[in-house]
């Protein structure tokens, strides 16, 4: 036998779980607010600690390579020049958690500029995670690069409008 009261006591209570519900779904949502807001650091006052190319490695047979941040490394002997993971966009958390992720030019238009990285021989992409494969297209096609990866970066390549005669498949299997 159901008692009325039984039901009351459900419905109070799943409302007062509901309003704790709203509280922290507005606590969420001001916190997101907060976040959207800010910016990357500005990290001028540190730029004297970057190393620039040296001009005549060329002459010197020298190679050299150049760490950009997060799995993206720049090797160049004066001659030719290839990147490692061309990552620079960098999305906040919430960005990849909750929203749409694509490369943001202007941060990689940038991030080139400062290793004066003008052009590229050839991109390889580690594996298609967002943070070795997400600007890959855009690098490629700002530095005139081949674009080397797997069957899913060629995929998000596509997506972005590369040129996929600029791609270069990898294989993982070996062939006899």
């Amino acid at each position: 036998m159901s008692r009325p009261w039984g039901r009351r006591a459900a419905f109070v209570a799943a409302g007062a779980g509901g309003a704790a519900l709203l509280r922290r779904a507005g606590a969420v949502a001001a916190v997101a607010d907060v976040i959207s807001e800010l910016r990357p650091p500005d990290l001028t006052r540190w730029s004297h600690l970057v190393e620039q190319p040296v001009a005549d490695d060329r002459a010197r047979g020298r190679v050299r390579v150049q760490f950009l941040g997060v799995a993206t490394l720049v090797i160049s002997d004066g001659v030719s020049t290839i990147l490692i993971d061309g990552f620079f966009s960098r999305p906040g958390v919430l960005r990849v958690r909750l929203g749409r992720l694509r490369p943001k030019e202007r941060r990689i238009t940038s991030a080139l500029h400062r290793a004066r990285t003008r052009h590229v021989d050839a991109l390889f992409v580690a594996h298609s995670h967002y943070d070795h494969a997400l600007d890959s297209a855009v690098v490629a096609g700002l530095t005139g690069a081949e674009l080397h990866g797997s069957r899913s970066t060629r995929a998000i390549a596509r997506s972005q409008g590369f040129d996929l005669e600029r791609f270069r498949p990898i294989s993982t299997h070996a062939h006899a």
